[in-house]
């Protein structure tokens, strides 16, 4: 993420003075509004994974790539632990980014992963006011199961001119089973379900289990836990009831206690396990499934992890015995999937951002209309949401899906659709498809990819030009024999460099004569 950060060009990192007059110091790449603070951590997974799943950095070998990985991201925090958050909060994020679109900010979409809270017009006023300087409002639809066209969910359910509101839908293109849905009320969907981003490395990935004999319970650590050896703790699991202070015998001292959820805070259960002297704490559901704890802040907690219903019943049935429990931080999980409406939304923010940067000329209307018409129509999802269907990024820019997007067509041709992919109208010898993936004109037959070449003076080097076009990655390849093709990568993966790009090469000595290619980088066209 972190080489797409907005950056605040008024302001000055570091120096505890509000350099750009906006009320706020070192707000750098955004701000925290519960903690008042331009010092940005991510308390939970919620946020981060959300915003790789808008633009993170592509072509790097680093996991995911972001929907837009040409975005910026402006971080605006308002919830402490990615569940728990303050209108008031909401509020001023909102007013902040509307404050930096009118200091002149390319910010065109605000992504709202949140909801469940009662009609605010407050809230109202500052999302309208986001619109009104370009703003558009992009809201999760929420995760109940509800139809929000006869049981509000706000933000969502505000309906404003310049809000999306989005559904999660499936791997199948099916509204996704947890997913609120409306004919009146949800706009569209987007993909939602078993959706990999980053996880936040203040909040690292873990390997957490309870293995006694040779079964294996798979659990989730606690929010703040502490972590265990690399080979985890090996003691006497006891059963240590709902885990208040009488609940726990005088042999739990120097051993693991297993706890039932209910009727105290986990932290509380914690805290008293660890004044009867436990070395960690298991505590399992009382309902079905799995569930993820928190001990609400940092501490010297004790390791403790959470395990299923199921799970618990079943240890807690052979109790005690000996058993280990293991919490470690695992190094190689830097992303995990998650599901959510909160994970549609930002596919749909991330598309506004791809809209305005291709036709930057558009209004808020019309951008949200441009996503909307286009849609990939779903017959599951008829019904259920106003298009009746999917998010689709390509009909964003390319409505006749040839290839070639609208603003390119309209720009050389002078109409958005109809232009034929394979044709060849400047007669240089590359198709219309290939002029728009290489950045040349298809009007001018001298605008072309092409290679200049020249010897270097006082070496046995030569040199090669060609002109380049900016977010283009190309490939020199060398032959000596054109009946064996070209079967030598000179360079690879050469970033563009607009005007012109130059690279160099010393061929084979022994050979009669070389040639040379250039092509764009595969995947960035033939």
């Amino acid at each position: 993420l972190v080489n797409n950060l907005w950056t605040n060009p008024g302001e000055i990192s570091g120096n505890g003075i509000d350099d750009d007059g906006d009320g706020l110091v070192d707000d750098i790449h955004g701000y925290d509004f519960l903690l008042g603070t331009g010092n940005l951590v991510d308390a939970s997974d919620h946020g981060t994974h959300v915003a790789g799943i808008v633009a993170a950095s592509g072509n790097n070998g680093l996991g995911v790539i972001g929907v837009d990985f040409q975005a910026h991201l402006m971080a605006l925090k308002v919830a402490n632990n990615g569940s728990s958050y303050t209108t008031a909060a909401i509020i001023e994020a909102i007013q902040y980014a509307a404050m930096m679109k009118a200091r002149g900010v390319n910010l065109v979409a605000l992504n709202a992963s949140y909801g469940g809270g009662g009609y605010n017009y407050s809230e109202v006023s500052a999302i309208r006011a986001a619109g009104d300087v370009g703003i558009v409002f992009v809201a999760a639809a929420g995760n109940s199961t509800n139809n929000n066209d006869v049981l509000p969910f706000y933000p969502a359910s505000y309906r404003l001119p310049n809000m999306i509101v989005v559904g999660a839908s499936d791997p199948n293109d099916a509204l996704a089973s947890f997913s609120n849905y409306g004919s009146k009320t949800v706009d569209l969907t987007a993909p939602g379900l078993n959706i990999y981003s980053c996880l936040p490395t203040t909040v690292p990935a873990y390997t957490t289990c309870v293995a006694v004999s040779n079964n294996v319970f798979v659990a989730n650590p606690f929010q703040f836990s502490s972590t265990t050896p690399g080979s985890g703790i090996t003691a006497t699991i006891l059963d240590c009831g709902l885990g208040y202070p009488a609940d726990f015998p005088a042999a739990v001292s120097n051993n693991i206690a297993l706890i039932q959820r209910g009727g105290l805070l986990f932290s509380d259960k914690v805290a008293n396990a660890k004044a009867a002297g436990a070395l960690a704490v298991i505590i399992f559901n009382n309902a079905p499934g799995n569930f993820t704890g928190t001990l609400q802040a940092p501490g010297n907690w004790i390791p403790d992890m959470s395990l299923s219903q199921a799970d618990g019943l079943a240890l807690q049935a052979i109790l005690p015995c000996t058993g280990t429990v293991l919490n470690t931080i695992d190094p190689n999980l830097h992303y995990q999937f998650l599901n959510g409406t909160s994970m549609a939304a930002p596919h749909v923010s991330a598309a506004v951002a791809f809209a305005a940067m291709n036709f930057p000329d558009e209004s808020v209307p019309q951008r949200i209309q441009r996503i909307l018409i286009h849609t990939t129509p779903v017959p599951a999802l008829a019904g259920k949401t106003i298009t009746g269907g999917r998010l689709n990024l390509a009909g964003i820019v390319d409505a006749d899906n040839n290839g070639l997007p609208d603003w390119w067509e309209l720009q050389y041709f002078s109409q958005p659709l109809g232009m034929d992919p394979s044709a060849d109208p400047d007669g240089d010898g590359a198709s219309n498809l290939a002029e728009f993936l290489a950045g040349t004109n298809p009007t001018n037959g001298a605008s072309v990819l092409s290679l200049s070449v020249s010897a270097i003076p006082g070496t046995n080097l030569v040199s090669f030009q060609w002109p380049s076009s900016a977010g283009r990655f190309y490939q020199l390849q060398r032959s000596t024999n054109l009946l064996n093709g070209f079967d030598t990568l000179i360079q690879t993966n050469l970033s563009a460099t607009p005007p012109i790009n130059s690279a160099a090469d010393l061929p084979p000595p022994e050979a009669n004569s070389v040639f040379y290619r250039l092509q764009l980088e595969p995947g960035f066209g033939p």
